[in-house]
């Protein structure tokens, strides 16, 4: 998406932020860097109802996300996104990076396809619109820009940035052509927003990834009332580990990684962070 039709999001964005309808918010725990802080979670389920790519057990996906993170309770706040149009899950990134606090932590977890480059497919419109388009990571980094900075008279980074993204080709995100989402964060972000973001040294202090496949795997559906395999063993390690209060991030990592191979399944989650050891290192609970 060309720059210029980014930044029309402004008055879009600008007009839903001030007459959007009612969301379901509730208080959560889970990865947060600090507790208490406004920490924000947003859950994105894009199964493509009625189109010839609809994918089935994603409002599933969701669903046992939130649940999973309103079990940990951390001080999170949540926003369900399902099967919404490409403005306004944008628009709600945006918001949620706007209302994100210093000390917070946004976690944006995404289920549905994603193309061969990783890029996330979402429904272009409306239910009536059968058409589909993607997110790609210089979009989502303009929209968090966007909703971090336009809103804010003095914007300082977000504490800790978590992405989860359960999709075909997710591993392009961490190791491969999506890279360009993590330079573009706390690099190249600042030529789009000069005036705003000229004492601001990036969008993000701690950053973390974890994706449900490498670059050139599929993700896998169990079944329509499952969901798909990645986000099922990830809430399954999740849980598990929880009687171990000396858990950390990266036993997370792997004991999904453990079950993605008992389950037989080629696919591997693939984890990113950023500063690598602080965040792999901090403890889960």
């Amino acid at each position: 998406m060309p720059l210029q039709r980014m930044l029309c999001f402004v008055f879009v964005l600008n007009s839903l932020f001030s007459c959007r309808s009612p969301q379901r918010i509730s208080d959560t725990k889970d990865l947060a860097a600090v507790f208490p802080a406004r920490n924000i979670g947003i859950l994105i389920g894009q199964p493509l109802t009625g189109t010839s790519n609809e994918l089935q057990g994603i409002d599933h996906d969701v669903a046992n996300m939130e649940a999973a993170i309103l079990g940990l309770n951390q001080g999170f706040k949540t926003r369900v996104s399902n099967d919404e149009g490409k403005i306004k899950v944008l628009t709600a990134i945006a918001e949620a990076a706007k209302n994100v606090g210093p000390d917070g932590t946004l976690l944006l977890y995404f289920s549905g396809h994603g193309d061969r480059d990783g890029q996330l497919v979402v429904r272009s419109g409306d239910n009536a619109n059968l058409e589909t388009e993607v997110i790609s990571a210089m979009e989502l980094a303009l929209v968090l820009g966007l909703g971090r900075t336009l809103h804010q008279s003095q914007p300082t980074p977000i504490k800790r940035l978590i992405f989860i993204l359960d999709s075909c080709f997710s591993g392009q995100w961490f190791d491969g052509a999506g890279m360009q989402f993590v330079e573009t964060f706390n690099k190249g972000f600042q030529d789009a927003f000069k005036a705003k973001t000229s004492s601001l040294s990036g969008l993000y202090q701690q950053f973390f990834g974890f994706s449900s496949s490498r670059p050139n795997q599929t993700s896998r559906i169990l079944s329509a009332k499952q969901g798909s395999l990645f986000t099922h063993l990830l809430i399954q390690s999740l849980n598990s580990l929880k009687s171990t209060h000396s858990s950390k991030i990266r036993d997370l990592i792997s004991k999904t990684n453990e079950s993605l191979t008992v389950s037989g399944a080629s696919q591997r989650g693939v984890p990113f962070a950023l500063p690598s050891n602080d965040i792999l290192d901090e403890t889960l609970f």
